[in-house]
């Protein structure tokens, strides 16, 4: 047993192997990079990324497949063959298991559930209003698209009110234990109709509700894993607020990285 390979195929095994390493490591900062990134990425940083992802597969499947060949041709017992061959295989099923094994885009509902899932606790739980829209905010269009278009999220913004341009039934089942309630037969929202009682009687009857929610259709770019919804609740008469909120989308969780405050009380 030695230390380095004596044959070609050998030697050019560990130059490979090193190759591989260092593409997989740049890889690795670039998606940190683009997973904390506010902004849309553009055409170059994507075409950067594929070719680092395709360069990263042909080294090492090169590195194995030369260091195979010196094992088996010719009997290499070189300590840093077998390494780079571990090494190799490794990497290699750690990006098998990024490319095929994690989520790669996601429905209405599955985003919607994400975000309702970080409501109160066990405990409490938010009453949703199954209809997703943007009626509350629909006189802060300009503004919201001038704020998100100077911070690079033009696209994302845009397909946002296009998205929302009607109103859209939820098609989620309600789960107390999981924080929410999705209010289908209107029975929390009849406490503000015709005069039923308001926040008065709506507390004293429903004391586990934490906040009444409204919250839009969310905008998703596959291509990118931005996400962009509305957000707006009351805890009572006088508590609430209004945001938008943008998340990337990674490996079925939702990143918060950008968010716009419309209204606090």
């Amino acid at each position: 047993m030695t230390i380095l390979p004596k044959n070609n195929l050998g030697k050019w095994s560990i130059r490979l192997t090193i190759a591989f390493v260092a593409l997989f490591l740049l890889s690795l900062v670039a998606f940190i990079i683009d997973a904390s990134t506010p902004r849309e990425p553009s055409r170059i940083w994507l075409i950067a990324l594929t070719t680092d992802l395709t360069a990263i597969v042909i080294t090492g499947l090169s590195a194995l497949i030369t260091g195979s060949l010196s094992v088996k041709n010719y009997q290499e017992k070189s300590v840093l063959i077998y390494s780079s061959l571990t090494l190799t295989v490794l990497g290699l099923v750690v990006l098998a298991v990024f490319a095929f094994g994690s989520p790669k885009s996601a429905s209405d509902e599955d985003i919607i559930k994400l975000i309702l899932d970080s409501g109160p606790s066990q405990s409490r739980y938010d009453v949703i209003d199954p209809q997703m829209s943007l009626k509350y905010i629909s006189d802060s269009e300009s503004y919201i698209r001038s704020r998100f278009q100077e911070e690079g999220l033009g696209s994302l913004v845009n397909n946002f009110f296009v998205k929302n341009a009607e109103p859209k039934l939820m098609d989620i089942p309600s789960s107390p234990e999981r924080g929410y309630v999705i209010d289908y037969d209107g029975k929390y929202r009849s406490y503000f109709e015709n005069d039923a009682g308001g926040w008065v009687k709506f507390r004293q009857e429903n004391p586990k509700v934490a906040a009444m929610v409204d919250i839009s259709a969310p905008s998703y770019d596959p291509r990118t894993g931005l996400v962009m919804i509305y957000i707006g609740w009351a805890g009572d008469g006088f508590l609430g607020g209004e945001e938008i909120l943008v998340y990337k989308y990674i490996f079925g969780r939702l990143i918060p990285i950008n968010y716009l405050l419309l209204s606090m009380s």
